[in-house]
């Protein structure tokens, strides 16, 4: 889920230091979307919108792979963004 994802990207970047190199490679990382999810985003607002718009993208099969793939990655940079915000 998202606050998983944001978890393992905030480790590796705090781990990254002790590292000459440390890159985390996600491209085989699924990541499972809820609607309870966009609630660590925001409840209203504007980026709830968005979240939600990008939620429903994801899981739209009328979309390509590769754009609800797109749709799932803006999602989870959202998230992390909003939690480091909040933070």
């Amino acid at each position: 889920r998202l606050a998983g994802r944001a978890a393992l990207a905030q480790g590796v970047t705090e781990a990254a230091p002790d590292f000459a190199y440390l890159e985390l490679d996600d491209s085989g990382l699924a990541t499972a979307c809820e609607a309870e999810d966009l609630d660590g985003i925001d409840r209203a607002g504007a980026l709830r919108e968005a979240a939600a718009a990008l939620l429903a993208e994801s899981t739209d099969v009328d979309r390509s792979a590769a754009e609800r793939e797109v749709a799932r990655a803006a999602l989870a940079r959202l998230f992390a963004y909003a939690q480091a915000i909040g933070a």
